[in-house]
């Protein structure tokens, strides 16, 4: 490391040519990068729900669907001339959205109804021609009404409201059919007149991507100026603010650049990494900058090479294990998570971290060697102002005396407060729970929210599950035992209160032979023999629309298409359902095989992999920090200490959690690993830093005090630089940004603190 650091300093401008080379040739892949704005990276991959659901939605051709909602302002129901005709009209632009599959859009204008003749049934459209006079829309609404599959469906309980279901493709772009239905309804919708909803995973999952968007176009530039305004106020010069971005810009240009490379999409987790890179790669660039400042009023007839040269050779080692370090953190979460953005996340965000580092050690001091020299004339002239006259010491330097002097003489009381703080900790986690519902992850005031609140109210449910279910044999699908089966377990899903209603074959079979049979309400139930659930099918494909059924049923009529609709997408509400569902379908011989898929579901096995993972990944995190501490330091106490006032820290962030009932969800699983990775490297410059004051003073109240005194300021500056960073979040339009930012900004401040106070009362045992 010697001959390098004198070769860089001997040497800047090769260097940073070099560098921006390698630079702009990976900054050509960032035109690589694609955005997904699909739910599908969020699915576990390698587990039976993620190949479940993608088995089912390739049998049948479906996807998780939109919801479209209308209600006429001005009459009592949906069955009047204006709101019909806006409805078909409505069905019609959905039928034509690319990432649409047409044949899926159901509603009163585009499915049929099924009326007994003198010869058997006839299958007409509902609004094939819309109704002239009032009596024509009541016997339409009669109609409508006594047909059970489509009411509380695409059509609310009491009438008032009109709905749309359409499945959406896999690979459909969610930002863009978001955009193109609220236009639809901006251009071609008097709101005055008529409500529109809209929700659906589709819909939920794309508004949250055009928020999510918006928040990193407005509040990733704020946090950056906010974090020029403070390295503005720690350092007093333009060159302490631009000096930090030489070093953070090229990295997150490297991170997003590897994505390119790597074939990573861009997701909504791909917003935090220019943040998380910034907080990383400030910290040790404002270690450079803080300690040549230093060492230059200390030494202000040194060349400025020789003072470089003297601080690089003190820092390389902490920077590097700060940076190797919350590297490994962020890679064991890369390896660990059960969901693919993290997993990228966790990637992308090591090669930014190492990057930073590179730039750190080598960039950093060249572009410094290049400046001119009156370029730091201001910062040391107010440090030496400062040193001179103890009494007009900047605020940092005051409160690291007093805290040298509260540590000093009232060890044990600190000792106590923080044996306290670990009770609370721990009291906090045990409270903790996990829970996931994409739809509060918006304000309640919002249209998302309101909209997803008023469709399930009027109609079966905006969350689904779906059964393929298996009768055996060809044809196998008609037999009146297994329809029964499949009758019965429809009968048992709908007790629970959290299912909103179902829909398979056999709601067409019962209302088919209840049409050929006068229409008797009596007879809506299945035929007695297969031949009649036959013949009712083939009469039906014959006289209407066949593709209605692709969903339903497979060419073959062997597998059948079972779908449940959910009143909600919580998972602690849904989890007592769907454990009850798996057994239910186990218990029950007579399907054969059947796989379970739907977005519902594959959350319900994600979610449980999130309890499960989420304290194994801080684990892991920790322990890979911690063999990085060890292995570096060459000091199992060393690694101890490292990793201590960061797990404090964390301790305290999720008791924070536990007792404000916040639960373990998206935004909340990945706090952790940010907060780790970003609170380590205090613990580690104060430990470095303490050594070698020990060295000097041989004596632990000395070093203590001269540690704080020196480093400590800088470890507040980093820290709040991060804090206010993060905390720009907040001001986010949906909640896990904001809870990011909260939580990150908690764990870091709390790491801090627990370093200052912790490390120097155990400081006195270390001894070198």
């Amino acid at each position: 490391m010697k001959t390098i650091i004198n070769w860089i300093l001997d040497n800047p401008r090769q260097t940073l040519i070099l560098m921006f080379v390698a630079t702009l040739g990976v900054a050509t892949q960032l035109v690589r990068i694609v955005q997904d704005t699909s739910p599908e990276p969020f699915l576990p991959r390698g587990h039976s729900s993620y190949d479940d659901k993608k088995l089912v939605d390739h049998l049948y051709g479906i996807n998780d669907p939109i919801l479209i909602s209308l209600i006429d302002k001005k009459n009592p129901d949906i069955f009047n001339h204006e709101a019909l005709s806006l409805l078909k009209k409505m069905s019609n632009f959905v039928e034509s959205l690319e990432g649409v599959n047409p044949s899926s859009v159901r509603s009163l204008a585009t499915r049929e109804d099924i009326r007994g003749t003198s010869d058997g049934f006839e299958v007409t459209d509902f609004l094939k021609e819309l109704p002239t006079t009032e009596e024509g829309f009541r016997k339409l609404r009669e109609r409508v009404m006594a047909f059970p599959l489509y009411v509380g469906l695409i059509v609310s309980q009491d009438g008032t409201a009109g709905g749309i279901i359409a499945d959406t493709q896999a690979d459909a772009d969610m930002i863009k059919l978001f955009h193109e239905v609220h236009n639809f309804i901006k251009d071609e919708v008097d709101t005055h007149r008529f409500q529109v909803n809209l929700t659906g995973p589709p819909i939920v999952t794309g508004t949250l991507n055009v928020y999510l968007n918006r928040d990193a176009m407005v509040l990733n530039p704020i946090a950056a100026a906010v974090t020029c305004i403070l390295l503005f106020l720690i350092f007093r010069s333009l060159h302490g603010v631009l000096l930090p971005f030489a070093v953070v810009m090229p990295s997150v240009v490297w991170a997003l650049g590897s994505m390119g490379l790597m074939g990573f999409p861009f997701t909504p987790f791909s917003n935090a990494i220019p943040v998380v890179i910034l907080a990383t790669g400030l910290a040790d660039a404002i270690h450079v900058i803080g300690h040549y400042h230093q060492a230059q009023f200390q030494n202000p007839h040194f060349e400025r090479k020789d003072v470089l040269f003297d601080v690089m050779m003190h820092l390389w080692k902490p920077i590097m294990f700060t940076s190797v370090t919350t590297a490994a953190g962020f890679a064991t979460l890369g390896l660990s998570s059960p969901m693919i953005p993290v997993k990228e996340f966790g990637i992308t965000v090591t090669i930014g971290v190492l990057v930073a580092m590179f730039f750190s050690l080598f960039a950093l001091p060249t572009i410094m060697m290049l400046l001119p020299l009156k370029t730091f004339r201001f910062s040391i002239e107010r440090v030496e102002f400062n040193s001179k006259n103890p009494d007009q010491a900047v605020f940092l330097e005051k409160l690291m005396a007093k805290l040298s002097h509260f540590v000093i003489t009232r060890p044990y009381l600190v000792t106590s407060l923080m044996v306290l703080i670990l009770c609370f900790g721990v009291a906090g986690v045990m409270n903790l729970r996990a829970d996931y519902n994409p739809i509060v992850f918006f304000p309640t005031d919002s249209a998302v929210f309101k909209d997803n609140k008023e469709i399930s109210a009027r109609f079966v449910g905006t969350n689904f599950i779906e059964l393929h279910l298996d009768s055996g044999k060809e044809e196998g699908v008609f037999e009146t035992e297994f329809l029964k089966k499949v009758e019965r377990l429809q009968y048992d899903i709908k007790g629970w209160k959290q299912v909103g209603g179902t829909l398979s074959l056999v709601d067409y079979l019962k209302k088919m032979n209840q049409a050929i049979n006068e229409d008797r309400i009596d007879y809506y139930r299945l035929a007695e023999n297969p031949e009649a659930n036959a013949q009712y099918f083939f009469l039906y494909s014959v006289s209407g629309d066949p593709s209605q059924f692709e969903e339903i049923v497979d060419n073959a009529h062997r597998h059948l298409h079972l779908r449940i609709f959910l009143k909600e997408g919580t998972y602690s509400v849904n989890r007592p359902f769907i454990s009850w569902l798996i057994p239910r379908l186990k218990q029950d011989k007579g399907f054969g095989k059947y796989v379970i898929g739907g977005e519902s579901y594959v959350n319900y096995h994600w979610m449980r992999l999130i309890e499960r993972s989420v304290f194994v990944s801080i684990f892991l995190m920790s322990g890979s920090i911690f063999l990085m501490g060890w292995i570096l330091q060459r000091s199992f106490f060393r690694a101890i200490f490292v990793t201590l006032p960061v797990n404090m820290g964390l301790l305290i962030t999720y008791a924070v959690m536990g007792f404000l009932n916040i639960p373990i969800g998206l935004a909340t699983s990945i706090f952790a690993s940010i907060a780790i990775g970003i609170g380590d490297d205090y613990a580690i410059h104060y430990i470095d830093y303490y050594s070698r004051a020990f060295k000097e003073r041989g004596d632990y109240i000395q070093a203590m005090d001269q540690t704080l005194r020196k480093t400590g300021g800088l470890l507040i500056g980093n820290a709040g630089t991060v804090i206010c960073g993060f905390l720009v979040l907040i001001f986010s339009k949906t909640t896990p940004p904001s809870q990011i930012g909260i939580f990150v900004a908690v764990g870091v401040g709390t790491s801090l603190l627990m370093t200052l106070f912790v490390l120097s009362v155990l400081s006195r045992y270390l001894k070198s």
